[in-house]
């Protein structure tokens, strides 16, 4: 009784969504009645969703008993799809088929394809004995995150549960990975060559890392007017990157060639070899096995990254404006990507969360990576960083309205807040002391008063592109 009461309910509301928006006067309505039509659309589009994903699963049972044609046949015929959005819809119909809650909240526009999608495509890199695993808790677990995050950093958290499942697999993993690394290269209709490829997570790093040392480099180059870009491209950064590339392969490399690094984070305890368990994750969050890192490690210079506890290796109070190189990298432990969306974290700059001005210490507790567009918000639009009670931190638009919180936690302040702080020491030069270091907290976790942290390294090791 009480489950077709919530189904009559929902329809209900489903057709008063309709009326509402199909009858709505958009030109007319302001920003609050604007926030209404898309919440009531977005209910709307989440049942269609869900309702598509039920018809493409049964024409795949039909299809398997040899009535007719499957998911995408129907997808790219009724619907007029293409082929690869055809395959697209037909994975995320299995996904929510395996996974009956993640299917119930998209139904309710609680959650966007883009987060099913997000399951699909973790669960694809997976063994399959894995991936059931991984969409079984993903389904148990996993929901209400997704309903609370975007795309972007439910698919961090999605990420972390797959590493969890996979901790043992690991070798296995990469190898396949290994396996499956390839490059394709055509020339399309337009004359112009096109570049294709999958690599694994240790080759892709390495290229990955040796493009920006070269892209930042001719990047200063056009800013100092030494590299002129032509005009008419579609994207300046796009340029700068495909000449980085190209002079990489080629050897065409510009006179600044600095080694690159390849940032990873491992237990200490771990490389020495008395954790076999452990872990070890590249900057990008991408995780790796042991034997990697400490094959990396043997021609790496080792460098510690603090985070938590007496940090004094990476704080520098107010003492210093910008961040410090060791800041950065103990930054990128915490943050593959800006805190606020998915942008790299060497395309963002480091933001102070109490102003500088507003005697904010430099120290890591008080630094965030923000992309171009956030630190606009956060500077000429007035918005806010507000820390949250489990060390989170929410976004705030000058409304009050929280636009975005983030998944993992920030280290906890350890000084003063900035009205009970002493008066600011003016900046010198040459004040950096070499200190030692202290312990950190394992990645994506914030240590309590009776919590021990887990130290670990960050190495960066020599790349030869």
């Amino acid at each position: 009784m009480s489950d077709t009461r919530t189904e009559a309910e929902r329809t209900e509301q489903l057709l008063d969504d309709y009326i509402v928006v199909s009858c709505a006067y958009v030109a007319g309505a302001n920003a609050r009645y604007l926030a209404e039509l898309m919440e009531r659309a977005t209910r709307l589009r989440g049942f269609l969703d869900s309702t598509e994903a039920a018809l493409i699963r049964r024409a795949d049972e039909l299809a398997a008993e040899g009535q007719g044609g499957d998911g995408i046949d129907l997808s790219r015929k009724t619907a007029r799809r293409s082929s690869h959005k055809s395959r697209k819809r037909q994975r995320r119909a299995k996904t929510l088929g395996d996974a009956p809650k993640l299917d119930d909240s998209l139904g309710d526009g609680k959650i966007s394809p883009d987060h099913v999608d997000v399951v699909s495509n973790t669960a694809e890199n997976l063994s399959p004995e894995n991936r059931d695993e991984f969409i079984s808790r993903a389904d148990d677990e996993l929901v209400p995150e997704a309903e609370r995050l975007t795309p972007e950093s439910f698919a961090r958290v999605a990420r972390d549960l797959a590493d969890e499942i996979e901790n043992d697999d690991r070798v296995d993993k990469l190898q396949r990975q290994k396996a499956n690394t390839f490059l394709n290269t055509w020339t399309n209709k337009g004359g112009m060559g096109v570049l294709n490829g999958e690599f694994d997570p240790e080759t892709f790093a390495r290229i990955t890392t040796a493009l920006q040392a070269e892209y930042d480099t001719l990047f200063h180059a056009h800013a100092n007017n030494q590299l002129a870009i032509p005009d008419g491209v579609r994207s300046k950064t796009g340029w700068l990157r495909a000449q980085a590339l190209a002079n990489l392969i080629t050897g065409a490399r510009t006179t600044n060639q600095r080694v690159p690094e390849l940032l990873a984070l491992i237990d200490w305890e771990t490389l020495k070899g008395q954790l076999p368990d452990g872990v070890c994750t590249l900057g990008d969050g991408t995780t790796i096995p042991v034997s990697t890192a400490r094959r990396l490690a043997c021609d790496a210079n080792i460098i510690p990254v603090v985070l938590g506890g007496p940090s004094d290796l990476i704080d520098v109070g107010t003492s210093h404006r910008t961040a410090t190189r060791p800041q950065r990298r103990a930054l990128r432990a915490l943050y593959a990507t800006c805190m606020f969306c998915d942008t790299p974290f060497d395309w963002c700059q480091i933001h102070h969360i109490t102003h500088w001005c507003n005697n904010g210490p430099t120290d890591l507790q008080n630094l965030g990576p923000v992309c171009n567009r956030h630190h606009h918000l956060l500077h000429e639009g007035k918005h806010t960083i507000t820390r949250n009670a489990d060390n989170t931190l929410s976004l705030v638009a000058p409304t009050g309205e929280i636009l975005f919180r983030t998944a993992v936690p920030h280290p906890p302040p350890t000084h003063p807040e900035p009205s009970q702080a002493g008066p600011r020491e003016k900046p010198t030069k040459g004040n950096d002391q070499t200190r030692e270091p202290s312990k950190r907290p394992a990645r994506n976790q914030t240590p309590t008063p009776n919590q021990s942290p887990e130290t670990q390294l960050a190495f960066t090791a020599a790349i030869d592109p």
